[in-house]
C-alpha cells in the first residue's frame, strides 16, 4: 500500500507522480494517495480485500486476513477425533480393528484413521513402528458409525499395542488429529492366542480359517469290536471274548496351510462287536485327512477281538486283553479277563506312534486309543478297558462295553454265558481328528 505524498510546487523540490511506483490499484479502496498513475493529484485507491474465509476454515495456529487489512485472524480448524477404538479376537493371528467415526462438525475435517502397532508398548502417533499398518476409512463412513478392518498379526502368543488417530487429506498433504489435540489418540492392546486346537468328531470338510499358516494333524482310527463270549458245555466250560485293539494313531507335523483351503476329514467308525463266538469282532474304520486328493495324515482302525473259540486279544494302537477262561469240571482252572492295554502298550501290530497314543505323540497330552478289556467268566472277573477310551470286558452273562466315542478305544470282550448263549463284545469307539493350527 502506497503512502500519501505531498506535492511541493514552485520548484520546492517535491515528488511527482512520475517518481512513484505505487498504483491506485495498490491502495486500499476508499483511501486517497498520489501514485504513479494519479497525475500528481490525490487519487482514490481501488484495492479491495474480498476474502470470505472464517477461522474454522484455517488450521489452528495459522493466520489470515479477510476484508480488513488491519485485522489478522487466527485459524481454529482441527482434524476431527474418533470416538473410540478397540481390537477384538477373530481367528489365530487375525484380529478385528474397530473404531467409532466422529460426528460431523464444522471446522473438523475427517477422512479416516491411521493405526500403528508395536510389541514394546504403545507407539507414539508419529513413531515409525509398523508405520501406518492401516490407513483408511474401514467399511463404514457414516458419521458416528462403527467401522472396522481385519488384520493378520505376525505371531501367535504375542502381546501387541495399538495406536489409532484420525487424519484428513488436504491439497498440501495429510494432517493428523494429534497435532492439534494430543488427547485424540486412542490406544488398545491385544494378545494373540495359539496354537488353536480344532476337534473333528465326524466326517466333514474343514475350511482353514484366517490367521494361520501351519498345522499339525493327529488322527485316531476307529477301535475294533470286542469278541463274543460263550459257554460250550452244560457244566462250566466258558470262554470270555477277547478285547479289541484300539484304533491306530498317527501325527503329521508342520503342514503349510492358507486361509480358505479345504481339508477332507474322514473319521473312522468303531467296529461291530456282534460277530458270534466263532468269529472276530469287526475292525474299526480308518481316519484320514486329505487336501486336493492327497492324504496328509492317516490312521487305520484297530482289529476286532477274537470270539470264544479263541478268546485271544486283538492288535491295534494299543492291544486288547485276552478273554477269561473257566472249565471247573474237567480242568479246575479259572482265568480272569485281561485288562486292555493303553498308550501303545501290549502286543500290537505297529502300535501307537512312538509307542504312545497321546495327542500329537507328545507326553502330557490327552491319551487316546485304549484297548478293550477281555470278557470275564463265572468266578473270573472281566478285564478293565485300557486308559484312553477302551471298553471294559463283560462279566459272566454280560456283554462287553463299548469303546468311548471319539477316542478310538477298543470294545470289551463279551463275558462267558449260560450254555448255548452268546454274549456279544462291545462296539469299538469312533476315531477322532485333532488339528492344531499355528
Amino acid at each position: 500500500m502506497a503512502k500519501n505524498v505531498n506535492i511541493v510546487g514552485g520548484g520546492g523540490g517535491g515528488v511527482g507522480s512520475d517518481e512513484l511506483t505505487s498504483l491506485l490499484s495498490d491502495v486500499v479502496k476508499g483511501k486517497t494517495a498520489v501514485t504513479s498513475d494519479s497525475n500528481d493529484e490525490p487519487g482514490t485507491g481501488t484495492l479491495e480485500l474480498t476474502g470470505n474465509a472464517v477461522a474454522a476454515h484455517v488450521l489452528t495456529g495459522e493466520s489470515f486476513y479477510t476484508t480488513d487489512p488491519k485485522n489478522k485472524i487466527v485459524g481454529t480448524m482441527t482434524v476431527n477425533s474418533i470416538l473410540s477404538f478397540n481390537v477384538a479376537a477373530y481367528s489365530g493371528r487375525r484380529v478385528l480393528l474397530k473404531w467409532q467415526n466422529p460426528y460431523a462438525a464444522p471446522g473438523k475435517p475427517y477422512c479416516g484413521v491411521m493405526i500403528k502397532a508395536s510389541t514394546g508398548g504403545y507407539p507414539a502417533w508419529n513413531a515409525s513402528a509398523w508405520d501406518a499398518i492401516y490407513a483408511g476409512a474401514g467399511d463404514n463412513v457414516t458419521p458416528g458409525g462403527w467401522s472396522q478392518v481385519f488384520m493378520d498379526l505376525p505371531a501367535l502368543n504375542t502381546t501387541y499395542y495399538f495406536t489409532c488417530f484420525g487424519y484428513a487429506t488436504t491439497s498440501f498433504g495429510e494432517i493428523y488429529s494429534p497435532v492439534y489435540d494430543p488427547s485424540s489418540v486412542k490406544n488398545a492392546v491385544y494378545t494373540t492366542v495359539g496354537p488353536s486346537l480344532v476337534t473333528i468328531a465326524g466326517t466333514q470338510d474343514y475350511v482353514i480359517p484366517d490367521g494361520f499358516t501351519s498345522a499339525d494333524i493327529f488322527c485316531v482310527g476307529g477301535g475294533g469290536g470286542g469278541g463274543t463270549g460263550y459257554r460250550f458245555t452244560k457244566e462250566a466250560y466258558q470262554q470270555g471274548g477277547g478285547g479289541a485293539g484300539s484304533g491306530y494313531t498317527n501325527t503329521a507335523y508342520n503342514i503349510g496351510v492358507t486361509a480358505g483351503q479345504v481339508l477332507n476329514c474322514i473319521v473312522g467308525a468303531g467296529g461291530s462287536g456282534q460277530a458270534g463266538y466263532k468269529y472276530t469282532g469287526g475292525r474299526g474304520g480308518s481316519t484320514s485327512v486329505a487336501r486336493n486328493g492327497v492324504i496328509l495324515c492317516n490312521a487305520d482302525g484297530g482289529y476286532g477281538g477274537k470270539g470264544a473259540s479263541s478268546g485271544s486279544n486283538a492288535s491295534g494302537g494299543s492291544s486288547g486283553g485276552a478273554g477269561g477262561y473257566n472249565d471247573l469240571d474237567s480242568n479246575p482252572y479259572i482265568r480272569a479277563g485281561e485288562g486292555g492295554k493303553s498308550d501303545g502298550g501290549g502286543w500290537s501290530n505297529t502300535p501307537g506312534q512312538g509307542r504312545t497314543t497321546r495327542a500329537f505323540g507328545e507326553g502330557g497330552n490327552t491319551l487316546y486309543a485304549g484297548g478293550g478289556g477281555g470278557g470275564g467268566v463265572s468266578r473270573g472277573n472281566p478285564g478293565a478297558g485300557g486308559a484312553g477310551g477302551g471298553g471294559a470286558g463283560g462279566a459272566h452273562n454280560g456283554t462287553g462295553n463299548a469303546g468311548a466315542a471319539n477316542t478310538g478305544g477298543g470294545g470289551g470282550g463279551g463275558g462267558g454265558a449260560s450254555y448255548g448263549n452268546e454274549m456279544y463284545g462291545g462296539t469299538g469307539g469312533s476315531g477322532v481328528i485333532l488339528i492344531r493350527l499355528k
